[in-house]
């Protein structure tokens, strides 16, 4: 019984068409960007994040080099100004 019952569904469907028309370049190009939208967005995310971070890391790096670099010129003009030298050996 169920055969005959797969039989008769089988009369009733009709054929699908399932030929596909032709997609024109400018359609493909159009296609294709949409598919790869979402990727170029998150790479452009993820590169705007490394950049930011790079920015932070040189900022504190020239912060810190300012500071060192000011303690340096300062601690050279009070030895200059007392008559020491800040060279390794030369008040021996």
């Amino acid at each position: 019984m169920a055969l005959i019952g797969l039989i008769e569904v089988k009369k009733r469907l009709k054929p699908v068409d399932w030929s596909v028309e032709e997609l024109s370049d400018a359609e493909c190009d159009a296609e294709a960007l949409q598919q790869q939208l979402p990727k170029l967005r998150k790479l452009d995310r993820s590169e705007a994040q490394a950049y930011a971070t790079i920015n932070r890391a040189l900022g504190r790096e020239r912060s810190q080099f300012a500071k060192r670099s000011h303690f340096s010129r300062r601690r050279h003009l009070v030895a200059a100004a007392v008559g020491f030298s800040c060279t390794p050996g030369a008040n021996a």
